[in-house]
């Protein structure tokens, strides 16, 4: 049984997370394109082969816990604050009626943020920079860190370090 149904919600009646819209509309908006303010990002920060970015992960299925490991290199692993960002209202719905913990929020959505981009700490103020140029609000929610040893269950990378967290994950009201 789906949450809809569980619910007893109507997709074409009012979101309960915001009444503005349908819960069609808001469950199943589509997912942005970040292709051209990412490649203006790329060519501003000295391209792809030896600039500043040197990763890219879009946020899908498998949540911040699955796809950030897979762009990492062995030995190194990420640390995101979760203080950094104020994650949509939907995630809050979704939360509470399914019943989940933070941890499972984090493998599972991306809780609003849709791409991480990895980049040189000496050279992310260009890519920033680029970003917002574009019409982009980024935001910097962690950093790389050498890895601790403890391994993350991402789905085709094998033996990735696991992203760490700290700060509590917020969800808009």
């Amino acid at each position: 049984m789906t949450l809809v149904a569980e619910e007893k919600l109507d997709w074409n009646g009012k979101a309960p997370f915001e009444p503005a819209r349908s819960l069609a509309e808001c469950l199943l908006a589509p997912t942005r394109i970040y292709v051209k303010p990412l490649l203006a990002a790329i060519e501003a920060s000295g391209g792809a082969a030896d600039g500043a970015i040197k990763g890219l992960s879009h946020i899908t299925g498998g949540g911040l816990s699955e796809n950030l490991p897979r762009v990492l290199p062995d030995g190194l692993a990420a640390h995101v604050d979760l203080a950094k960002w104020t994650a949509p209202v939907v995630f809050g719905w979704l939360k509470r009626v399914a019943n989940l913990d933070d941890e499972e929020m984090l493998r599972t959505f991306n809780c609003g943020v849709g791409l991480i981009l990895v980049a040189a700490a000496d050279q992310a103020d260009t890519a920033l920079t680029s970003l917002k140029a574009s019409g982009e609000t980024p935001t910097v929610i962690g950093e790389i860190e050498p890895g601790r040893g403890v391994k993350s269950s991402a789905k085709g990378k094998g033996e990735a370090e696991a992203v760490r967290y700290s700060g509590k994950l917020g969800i808009a009201r």
